[in-house]
C-alpha cells in the first residue's frame, strides 16, 4: 500500500477523537448475525419482487398482444409473487431501519467532529488502492 500525502494535520486530541469516532463507526457498521440474515432476506425479497414484476409485465404483454393467450391464473401468479415479495421487503426494510438509523447517526457524529472529510478521504483512498489492477489486496 502506498503512503499518500495527507492534506490534514491533526493534533493529538483531535487524532484521539478521530480514532475513537472511527472505532465506534466500525463497531456500528459491523452487523450482528441477525442483522446479517435480515439484510440478506431483504435483498432476496427485493430481487424476487423485481422478477415478479417483470414476469407479470411479460405475461400481460403476451396476453394483450395475442401472441400467447394466457389464463388468469398464469397472469395472476407472478402478480401475487410480486405483491408478496414486495410486502415482505417493506416489512424487512422496517426491521432493518435500526441499521440505517445507526449509519446516519454515525455520519452526523463524524460531521460534527469535523472528521467526515478525513473518513471519506481514507475510504476513497482505500477504494482506489483496491481497484488498482494487479493489486493482491482484497478490501
Amino acid at each position: 500500500m502506498t503512503n499518500l500525502p495527507s492534506p490534514y494535520t491533526l493534533d493529538p486530541p483531535q487524532l484521539e477523537a478521530a480514532l475513537g469516532a472511527l472505532r465506534k463507526a466500525s463497531e456500528t457498521f459491523r452487523l450482528t448475525p441477525l442483522e446479517d440474515r435480515l439484510y440478506l432476506a431483504l435483498g432476496i425479497c427485493v430481487k424476487v419482487a423485481i422478477l415478479g414484476s417483470i414476469a407479470t409485465a411479460a405475461a400481460l404483454a403476451a396476453d394483450q398482444t395475442g401472441l400467447m393467450p394466457l389464463s388468469d391464473t398464469l397472469i395472476g401468479v407472478p402478480g401475487l409473487v410480486f405483491l408478496g415479495a414486495g410486502m415482505a421487503a417493506a416489512v424487512l426494510l422496517l426491521v432493518n431501519f435500526s441499521l440505517v438509523h445507526h449509519a446516519f447517526r454515525q455520519h452526523r457524529l463524524l460531521k460534527q467532529l469535523g472528521l467526515y472529510d478525513v473518513f471519506d478521504s481514507v475510504w476513497k483512498a482505500n477504494a482506489s488502492v483496491a481497484l488498482v489492477p494487479g493489486s493482491s489486496e482484497l478490501r
